[in-house]
């Protein structure tokens, strides 16, 4: 076949050299006519029958056609070229078939280019009603860099690729992968001070990316990885015009949220509870210069004494060394802390005036307390008021972030 379509290629390229205005005539419109019948015997052949000559300046010269109206499903090929088109347009290949199921307009397997000059033409186009528009194949399952489709522009607000739907539900780029590379993958190769990202989904009423994964095994929906010091995974950015405004967040999760590291909030640490009234209303956490861990409790004076053992779980995420303790008595009994160790801390009564005069002795008294024990944590060295810088805002382009991009010419 590759033999038979090079004998193709060169008596086109000799039609191209031998057929121009001044020499058409008689001859053109003899070789024309064989040409569609060359075409009409291609239509029951799977090898195209190519013409002699034929064609002029932006007129189709037929190498061959498939027009299969018969019951048997085929896969003939149709080829149709234009020379040097001075309208900027080209005429396509054409598959017509009553019956079949499969065929193609242009067969391109051993190269197949498309120019248009034009402003608005096409350099290759596809057009079918239930099947494929443009269908690429790189069939090498050897081959380490392979393309079934390569799109560049070199416009300066141009797309390699443009997909465009109309319908309701359709989609406008759908990528499939069944290995372990991603199904679309977009990369930005510009220099350091002037890269754009990598892919950006923009919507005006949904929502501009949207991440869905079936694993549970931890694979992600949406996963953002840095490689880089000073790098940031996944950010999330409000417009400065509305970040202050109700009902705005650059980020929301309806979830269970986990942090395998520090957390940072240059604002406030709130929980939302729901109050008896329908509303929401915020309670706020509360800050230290140090990293701290606080466990409470209650305890019951004996004798006017309580021995309160730490709770060894407690025990085992902080720094027993650094106990401070804070009892509260629940009557009118002063407290101490009479003795603080590894495995817990003593709290004594202390009699006040009134229970001098009463005669009581500090074995006489009794009640309930309760308390507080703080301690530092065992797992981190937070560093008391510690500075820190925070991340460089970046510069926020509205008008790039929020309008879609212009469609190309629709098919008239």
């Amino acid at each position: 076949m590759a033999a038979s379509r090079a004998q193709h290629a060169g008596r086109i390229e000799t039609g191209q050299m031998a057929a121009t205005p001044s020499r058409v005539g008689r001859r053109g419109l003899i070789a024309g006519a064989a040409a569609l019948a060359a075409g009409l015997i291609a239509a029951r052949t799977p090898e195209p029958v190519a013409a002699t000559a034929g064609g002029t300046n932006g007129t189709s010269l037929i190498i061959g056609a498939n027009s299969d109206t018969g019951n048997t499903p085929n896969t003939y090929t149709a080829f149709t070229t234009t020379l040097r088109p001075t309208s900027g347009t080209t005429v396509p290949g054409t598959f017509s078939s009553g019956a079949a199921l499969t065929g193609i307009g242009v067969d391109g397997r051993e190269g197949l280019l498309g120019v248009c000059n034009g402003q608005f033409g096409k350099g290759i186009e596809g057009d079918t009603d239930t099947g494929t528009g443009v269908f690429g194949w790189a069939s090498s399952t050897t081959a380490t860099t392979s393309y079934g489709v390569f799109a560049r522009s070199l416009a300066t607000a141009g797309y390699g690729v443009y997909g465009l739907a109309d319908g309701s539900a359709a989609i406008g780029v759908c990528g499939t992968s069944s290995g372990t590379a991603p199904s679309v993958f977009g990369q930005n190769t510009g220099s350091a001070t002037s890269s754009g990202p990598g892919a950006q989904g923009t919507s005006n009423l949904g929502h501009g990316t949207v991440g869905v994964s079936g694993a549970s095994d931890g694979h992600a929906a949406l996963y953002g990885f840095s490689n880089r010091t000073g790098g940031i995974a996944l950010r999330a950015s409000m417009d400065p015009m509305v970040r202050t405004a109700p009902f705005s967040f650059a980020g929301v999760f309806d979830g269970t949220v986990v942090i395998s590291g520090s957390l940072f909030i240059g604002g406030t640490k709130s929980a939302y509870v729901t109050h008896p009234d329908g509303s929401h209303r915020l309670l706020y956490c509360e800050e230290s210069t140090e990293s701290w861990f606080a466990d409470y409790g209650e305890g019951r004076l004996t004798n006017g004494k309580a021995e309160i053992a730490l709770d060894p779980d407690f025990a085992a995420l902080v720094e027993t060394n650094t106990l401070h303790v804070f009892p509260v008595a629940h009557d009118e009994h002063p407290l101490h802390v009479a003795q603080r160790s590894a495995s817990g801390f003593t709290v004594a009564a202390t009699p006040d005036a009134a229970a001098y005069a009463k005669g009581k002795k500090a074995t006489d008294l009794s009640g309930t307390f309760s308390y507080r024990v703080v301690a530092k944590r065992k797992d981190v060295k937070g560093e008391r008021l510690a500075r820190f810088v925070p991340p460089k805002e970046l510069p926020f382009d509205a008008a790039k972030a929020t309008t879609l991009p212009p469609s190309p010419p629709r098919k008239p």
